[in-house]
């Protein structure tokens, strides 16, 4: 399915990736040590920052099953770390670090990297919430 970003660039929904249009983004303290110094690992420029954004699902890729069209969503800040300890390759998929950030109207995320907040929560709330740890702690 093509994906149409503001920019004019179109890029394909490919299997298990999902786009997110992001209502609301947090700015935290690593997000600015990120744009201001590059953060703690070399960060690649331009980079889209802020690690903290919530939104809602408007396109899917085939073979996505976490996440469908209109669910509210929010990203987990490394995007590759699911469950148990942390390993140093996680490092080098972390939203506004290593990889462009949610500052940004559509975010193109495997569906792993996104969870559900929940209902009772506006998109500001849900921004606020640094899912990463969350969803590893509860």
């Amino acid at each position: 399915m093509p994906c149409s970003f503001p920019n004019g660039l179109i890029h394909r929904c490919s299997t298990a990736r999902c786009v997110s249009g992001f209502r609301a983004v947090s700015l935290n303290y690593c997000d600015l040590v990120t744009v201001k110094h590059g953060g703690v690992r070399a960060v690649r420029l331009p980079l889209i920052p802020c690690s903290d954004g919530a939104g809602e699902v408007v396109e899917v890729g085939p073979g996505v099953t976490r996440v469908k069209v209109g669910d509210r969503v929010a990203g987990i800040f490394f995007q590759q770390w699911l469950a148990g300890d942390i390993r140093s390759a996680y490092f080098d998929a972390a939203l506004g670090g290593t990889l462009d950030g949610m500052l940004a109207d559509l975010v193109l995320l495997h569906e792993d990297g996104l969870v559900h907040f929940p209902v009772h929560m506006t998109y500001e709330e849900a921004a606020t919430l640094h899912f990463g740890k969350i969803v590893i702690t509860v």
